[in-house]
């Protein structure tokens, strides 16, 4: 656009730009160029604003009747804004599908809900999820449906909209799904890599569509405890299994009838039952309508053994430091592996230790205080101050899992205040728990 004023003027550029209506651009230029004798004027236009709805994406979504469809929505806009959902018939009817629903409201609130977005931009969207729930019905063929967004009420651009496809599978009345799987499986892994058993889905028909089945891991609740048939997925390097994650499926594609998941083992070095059991099972059970076809009774869960390939430990004692009369004498108590056995308890495997003065070379035998011969001039006793002289024999625990080297057991010796040459505690083993077998039963110390 140009304006020429009635009276002549120099040729010269205007040294500035003007933005605004175009009304009143041409009133400010033309006023502009008579004062300064400027032609001709040029006007600019104003860069275009996207409204908020253009900035907003709704995504497709499609799954079984009997299941929910969720739509994600994007939103890009610099500016906050609010949006109303609902659903737009295509080919359904209000009877097919319950919504919409949504992770931001966490509740439905009946055909149409509004969701308010922050200030964003396409390197940081803000994204809120939909969801539908497909109602089960008569025999029908696929369906679709429109979930429409506009602006929120009020809005001068409340006309636009953007939507997203949802489209309602019809299932197969004569599809019907099992799992299965390796009843039993060792744990030993091969080559330093952990071992997997693989758990397979088949269905009886081939459909047009994946087909996506929930599964889990989970205990076995017909055992006797996790330290005897059952096996347990925590514990870190204890754990016989690693769980699925909560969000585990199989599916089978379309066009096929087998999908597969597998379970990583995990093969650790403690002596544990002979065989443990967990459980893959599919995650709360649905219908046809659900899953895309029939779970069949009684094989809807795999039940796996693991079987232990760790011998039996066997427990030793070994020697103390020679010590000053007075200070305390440790004794390490070790397993040639971990265990996770327990009998009678959670605590661990149990041994019996006794202690006796023995004579050894040069040494003399100590003499046990605290007992009715010697109750108060003895060389050790048991516990602290003697705590443990009615016993003659002390109940060690080695912690389930615990490594050898982590095992002691401290007897303390008795500072009578006379002098006398080295004396010898013989310590002996006897009694172990939870088939260990029973090493070296004695060690000296002075």
């Amino acid at each position: 656009m140009r304006y020429r004023p009635i009276q002549a003027a120099l040729r010269e550029r205007v040294p500035f730009t003007l933005w605004g209506h175009s009304k009143a651009r041409t009133a400010l230029a033309a006023v502009a160029a008579a004062a300064a004798a400027l032609v001709p004027t040029v006007m600019v236009a104003s860069p275009a604003q996207a409204a908020p709805i253009d900035l907003l994406t709704v995504s497709d979504a499609s799954n079984w009747e009997g299941g929910d469809l969720t739509f994600t929505v994007t939103y890009t806009g610099t500016a906050s804004a609010e949006f109303d959902f609902d659903i737009l018939d295509v080919d359904t009817s209000g009877s097919d599908y319950t919504g919409p629903t949504s992770a931001y409201f966490g509740a439905a609130v009946g055909h149409t809900e509004s969701i308010s977005f922050g200030a964003s931009s396409t390197s940081t969207p803000s994204m809120a999820t939909v969801k539908v729930h497909a109602t089960t019905g008569t025999t029908e063929s696929d369906e679709t449906f429109k979930l429409r967004a506009v602006a929120h009420s009020g809005d001068p651009d409340a006309d636009a909209i953007a939507s997203g496809t949802g489209t309602i599978w019809e299932p197969d009345a004569g599809n019907h799904i099992a799992l299965s799987g390796d009843t039993t499986v060792a744990e030993t892994a091969t080559n330093g890599v952990q071992k997997s058993v693989t758990i397979t889905a088949s269905q009886t028909n081939p459909q047009q569509h994946d087909v996506v089945i929930p599964v889990k891991t989970a205990l076995w609740t017909g055992g006797t405890d996790t330290w005897t048939d059952e096996a347990i997925s925590t514990g870190g390097a204890n754990r016989d299994y690693t769980a699925l994650p909560s969000d585990a499926t199989i599916t089978i594609p379309a066009n096929a009838t087998v999908g597969t998941t597998t379970v990583q083992l995990w093969d650790d070095t403690a002596d544990e039952g002979d065989t443990q059991y967990f459980d893959v099972k599919v995650d709360n059970l649905g219908s046809r309508a659900v899953l895309g076809g029939d779970i069949v009774t009684n094989q809807g869960t795999v039940h796996i053994g693991i079987t232990d390939d760790d011998a039996a430990p066997t427990v030793t004692i070994g020697d103390a430091a020679t010590v000053k009369e007075g200070a305390p004498l440790t004794f390490p108590v070790t397993l040639s592996n971990p265990s996770e056995k327990s009998t009678g308890g959670n605590s661990g495997v149990t041994v019996k230790l006794a202690a006796v003065g023995l004579a050894r070379g040069n040494a003399v035998a100590a003499i046990r205080g605290y007992d009715s011969t010697h109750p108060a001039d003895g060389d050790f006793v048991w516990g602290t101050n003697g705590a443990l002289a009615s016993n003659t024999q002390q109940v060690v625990t080695v912690p389930r899992y615990a490594k050898s080297t982590n095992v002691m057991i401290t007897t303390t010796t008795n500072d009578d205040g006379s002098f006398e040459g080295p004396e010898n505690v013989n310590a002996t083993l006897s009694t172990p728990t939870d088939d260990v077998t029973r090493g070296r039963r004695r060690r000296r110390t002075v």
